[in-house]
């Protein structure tokens, strides 16, 4: 069977990230940047929110990405926690799942009971993780917090294909214009996958 096909049987997934002008995204395990209180809260609400009270949704992340929160935050209060490593044979501690590959956690989370309890799926990092993602047919929205300063990275959030993803105008789910903190000014973009959108129409 074509890989392709079977993944658009797949349910959709988004990745969320910031990233500064370099598109760094982290330095040593960490942000690059000081902390931005707006940013923090959109990825908590994105993350968290569901328009089903009675589910919750599904957060994917590396084993370094997972690590590097801190222990207060492990795992992600009110959100389904999957690790993805090709080493771990078992969830690290405070994680509910763990899973080799974007790919496999999709194909878990595709079927009962993951189906009628998870509302949507998000990528957190790292930078492979979210190349998998981006790359896959799966992939239907990255949100991205585009920091408009350069700084000092180890870790970057991969360049993608922006004929493929478009820019949407405006959009409701976060928050609008140029924001400042700590002497930094950033945005909020969202980036749709066009033929996602042909492939839901039927077209």
């Amino acid at each position: 069977m074509d890989v392709n096909l079977l993944d658009k049987n797949h349910r959709r997934v988004s990745c969320v990230a910031a990233t500064a002008s370099n598109l760094g995204i982290g330095k040593n395990g960490k942000l690059p940047w000081p902390s931005l209180r707006t940013d923090l809260e959109f990825l908590q609400s994105i993350t968290t929110e569901v328009r089903d009270k009675g589910k919750w949704n599904a957060v994917l992340m590396g084993r370094k990405t997972w690590e590097s929160l801190d222990v207060t935050e492990r795992p992600l209060p009110g959100r389904l926690n999957i690790v993805i490593s090709n080493t771990l044979k078992s969830p690290p501690h405070g994680a509910h799942h763990v899973c080799d590959s974007v790919r496999s956690a999709v194909h878990m989370l595709s079927a009962p009971p993951f189906t009628d309890t998870v509302e949507d799926i998000f990528v957190a990092g790292g930078s492979e993780v979210y190349r998998e993602a981006i790359e896959s047919s799966n992939c239907y929205r990255i949100y991205l917090t585009e920091i408009n300063k350069e700084f000092d990275s180890d870790t970057f959030f991969p360049a993608f294909d922006k004929n493929a993803y478009k820019l949407i105008s405006n959009p409701s789910e976060v928050p609008q214009g140029v924001i400042e903190e700590n002497q930094i000014q950033y945005r909020f973009c969202v980036y749709e996958k066009q033929d996602y959108s042909l492939r839901e129409s039927g077209n």
